[in-house]
């Protein structure tokens, strides 16, 4: 379903260090109307990054 060019930059945002502010980001601790409005500047290769890091720290919770 996404593109192999969507993946790569969802691994950039993941891993590479530039983007380490993107995991810092405090993005649960934002109102919700917040939340959407950045959701919605969003690219879908960030929002499926921004999915994979929450359930990543959802794991890592528990």
């Amino acid at each position: 379903m996404l593109s192999t060019l969507a993946l790569k930059y969802c691994h950039q945002i993941l891993f590479d260090p530039k983007f380490l502010i993107r995991k810092v980001f405090k993005f649960k601790k934002l109102p919700i109307i917040v939340r959407m409005l950045i959701m919605q500047l969003m690219d879908p290769a960030e929002r499926f990054a921004l999915s994979l890091t929450s359930k990543r720290m959802k794991a890592n919770v528990k």
